[in-house]
């Protein structure tokens, strides 16, 4: 029965996270009131039962404003939310007056949550027969706690650069339960800081074991590699190296296709094997598979970078008649169509270190990862041979992989915010009809606004526009 009562409890906080404001609905007491170890595992896990709970609906705005995928006007204007048909073509304002955002709200909820558990276990003795179990779940709420805010920074600040970073606008931080307590924007610089430090911590914490199926829990290999990307955006590369090589060192099994059934509308299982950590993005029309959003197509120019014998072109995707392609359900298979994968795979780790190393001019080192990724991705007989002119063609060669491998999981728009911070000067472009959109490198519109109701009862500082 206390099961069910914590599962209710989780379950209404999200619910009213999509329709009320963070501050302005209150969570009864009486509903969430953990006292236990067994209380606060509820809680951050839902029980690990799949689609509710901290692992699922991260914000996917910058999903959405990628240039992954495209539609025609008639499937645009047929989009149900105003911030999805906006975000296609990187409008001023996304949300048109719309005072509540769930990409917002849903990111403090699940924060409040991880500040409840911590503060429980300040009043829970530590002994030799719960110390496995208190550690792990402290590690694990600092964990989520991080991710999520990184989710925040990711949509609704600037890009990192080192430089800015001290001086731009980052995220109001919580430590505490309290809600009614009022804060404003930390500079980008302590919002990185706060994230690395609880992910920091959480090393000494979480179970080292990586579970063969509900891979919901964090562990020891997630939360290095989850350092490591966030390392990478921000171009720390010797960081990212580091803590890259720490997860794969913990654990670096990968899919080899030729052995998955790939003519199948989901090829994986949603606890496969290269999974370090299972979460998803919140769902829309533009982020669902083809069978149900069938005039919803993955852009040609990401298409044409895989080799005709790439099996990720038949585990990936369908085509029409006309060759268009459509996505399939990836790693989030089992779960909601419209769900895109963004939790944590060996994938991932392997072209991070495979990045970190060409940029260190190591091109043997990139060369081997790169040569293992391709064993399992392509047919025994045609693998691809690796060459690099230089440092620079490694690079690209890497980023070109990360496209191809990486897709859909909210990675291009994190990868293009920090491409362009280093110069690479990338521009998105979408057409309906007759008009043109661009997104410039370095907009002030990859950072979206925050919500309008959070401006007027918390006085936050707006992005500027």
């Amino acid at each position: 029965m206390k099961k069910q009562f914590f599962i209710y409890a989780l379950s209404l906080l999200f619910c009213m996270g999509c329709a009320k404001s963070f501050l302005e609905e209150k969570p009864d007491a009486s509903i969430v009131n953990p006292k236990t170890l067994a209380d606060c595992r509820s809680l951050l896990e839902n029980d690990g039962r799949l689609g509710v709970g901290l692992n699922f609906s991260f914000p996917s705005l910058g999903q959405l404003a990628s240039d992954e995928y495209y539609y025609d006007q008639a499937t645009w204007q047929s989009t149900v939310f105003v911030q999805e048909r906006n975000a296609y073509i990187w409008a001023d304002d996304i949300y048109e007056g719309n005072p509540q955002i769930a990409e917002w709200n849903n990111c403090y909820y699940a924060i409040y949550i991880c500040n409840v558990v911590l503060d429980v276990l300040k009043d829970i003795d530590v002994t030799v027969a719960n110390k496995a179990e208190y550690n792990d779940i402290k590690g694990t709420a600092l964990f989520f706690r991080a991710i999520w805010n990184f989710a925040l920074a990711e949509t609704f600040c600037l890009p990192y650069d080192k430089r800015t970073a001290t001086n731009e606008l980052g995220i109001p931080l919580r430590y505490s339960p309290n809600i009614d307590q009022l804060l404003q924007r930390a500079s980008l610089e302590q919002t990185y800081a706060a994230i690395l430090d609880d992910l920091q911590q959480s090393l000494g914490l979480l179970q080292s074991h990586t579970p063969s199926s509900f891979r919901n829990r964090p562990n020891l290999a997630a939360a290095n590699g989850m350092l490591a990307r966030i390392y990478l955006v921000m171009a720390n590369y010797e960081q990212a190296l580091k803590f890259a090589n720490a997860s794969e060192e913990t654990y670096h099994a990968l899919l080899d296709y030729n052995q998955l059934s790939r003519e199948e509308d989901a090829v994986f299982d949603r606890n496969n094997a290269e999974v370090l950590f299972m979460s998803t993005q919140r769902g829309y029309l533009s982020t669902a598979t083809g069978r149900s959003a069938p005039n919803t197509f993955v852009d040609s120019a990401l298409i044409e970078l895989y080799h005709p014998k790439d099996l990720r072109l038949q585990a990936f995707f369908t085509f029409n008649k006309a060759r268009e392609a459509n996505r399939k359900s990836l790693y989030a298979s089992g779960l909601s169509t419209s769900n895109c994968f963004n939790g944590l795979a060996t994938d991932e780790v392997l072209l991070i270190l495979a990045e970190c190393h060409a940029r260190k001019g190591n091109l043997d080192e990139a060369k081997q990862l790169l040569e293992n990724l391709f064993r399992n991705r392509f047919p025994k007989t045609d693998i691809p041979i690796v060459n690099f002119r230089n440092a620079d063609d490694a690079v690209q060669q890497v980023l070109d992989e990360r496209r191809k491998e990486l897709l859909f999981r909210g990675m291009r728009w994190s990868d293009v915010r920090r491409l362009n911070v280093e110069g690479r000067n990338i521009i998105f472009r979408r057409k309906l009809g007759d008009k043109e959109y661009f997104l410039e490198p370095n907009s002030l519109k990859y950072a979206f606004l925050l919500p309008i109701q959070e401006i007027q009862f918390s006085s936050l500082t707006q992005n500027k526009r």
